[in-house]
């Protein structure tokens, strides 16, 4: 097949689009560029992962994406954003509601600040559904019990009458997926949805958004700092630092060969468990030295200098731009691997 038709035949699959997205917030130190020139896209049924160290920008990328920036905090929004073919930041905030919920759909970190203490899971499931799809209340029902099940909540009609703070956090964030998936979503954005939960219920979880994905071509955009889940999970992935994404690529290339030297830095920070069975020394945990820069007090040149192991003269002075090192990746790096 020619070149051509292949780029063709992506642009027919695209679900969502971001172009040189910039988010400028006020902050008490004044302006600050939270999000800067982030590009990537995710084809229809497809899963990717953003991944990176708590601060780096992820969550602010998302509210910007889905424009749910406070007013009071957001100064300027540039870049272009598509979701199913409309320009999301040209619309009015009555069809972007519409498009939160039918369109794309979130499952935050902690499920219990998503759900309300006041009502049932059942209530809050209804309301959704009568809300955003018409249904009535009988069908409303009938369909929550659906979710409920598809969700594998153990006993539904149990789990339709219980109240939030009567659930485990496994079943909390299974009630919040159920949610998420009630208006049939193209596009489900999960943020740090596995954090607050055990290794056991972590592994569930991810299970379940295998299952979904598979069985209902949901598209996944993972927010992470777990390598595990993103191995696990994803088939292309974007690390962010500093508010900028500094390297993406297919799974398979990020983790063979990382090109920058902070995606190398994450990966060695990964716990290796073969000393268990070997019966050498415990091996030392490897850590990233310092701390990311303040986002109102950046360097001048490449944002991961002053933590960067391979750092030369030419990264404090200028900064470098997103190159491609291949036909699916890029990197934003001066020494490009």
């Amino acid at each position: 097949m020619a070149i051509s038709n292949i780029l063709e035949d992506r642009k027919k699959n695209r679900l969502l689009d971001v172009q040189n997205l910039s988010a400028y917030l006020t902050t008490a130190d004044g302006t600050v560029k939270a999000v800067d020139r982030v590009s990537f896209t995710i084809d229809q049924g497809e899963i990717m992962a953003v991944v990176g160290e708590s601060g780096s920008g992820k969550t602010m990328m998302i509210s910007s994406i889905m424009n749910m920036i406070p007013s009071h905090l957001l100064q300027k929004l540039e870049g272009s954003v598509m979701f199913q073919g409309e320009k999301l930041f040209t619309l009015s905030e009555k069809k972007m509601r519409e498009i939160r919920g039918n369109g794309m759909a979130m499952v935050f970190q902690n499920a219990m600040t998503a759900l309300d203490p006041s009502y049932t899971i059942g209530s809050q499931l209804m309301e959704l559904l009568r809300e955003k799809k018409g249904l009535s209340s009988q069908a409303a029902k009938k369909r929550s019990l659906e979710l409920l099940s598809q969700v594998g909540m153990p006993a539904p009609e149990k789990m339709f009458s219980s109240y939030a703070h009567r659930l485990s956090g496994g079943l909390r964030q299974r009630a919040v997926i159920a949610m998420a998936l009630s208006c049939e979503p193209s596009l489900i954005i999960a943020d740090e949805p596995t954090t607050a939960l055990d290794p056991t219920v972590q592994l569930q979880i991810i299970e379940l958004f295998e299952k979904i994905n598979k069985e209902t071509g949901t598209a996944i955009l993972l927010i992470t700092h777990d390598f595990g889940v993103v191995a696990r999970l994803a088939q292309k992935v974007a690390v962010m630092y500093a508010g900028q994404i500094v390297e993406q690529g297919s799974l398979e290339e990020l983790l063979q060969s990382p090109a920058h030297p902070y995606t190398r830095s994450l990966l060695a920070c990964i716990p290796s468990t073969q000393w268990i069975f070997s019966g050498k020394e415990k091996q030392k945990l490897v850590q990233i030295e310092g701390a990311p820069p303040s986002l109102a007090h950046l360097p001048p040149g490449c944002h991961f200098a002053d933590r960067c192991p391979e750092v030369e003269a030419i990264c404090r002075k200028e900064k470098p731009e997103m190159v491609k090192i291949s036909h699916t990746a890029e990197v934003r790096c001066w020494k490009r691997g």
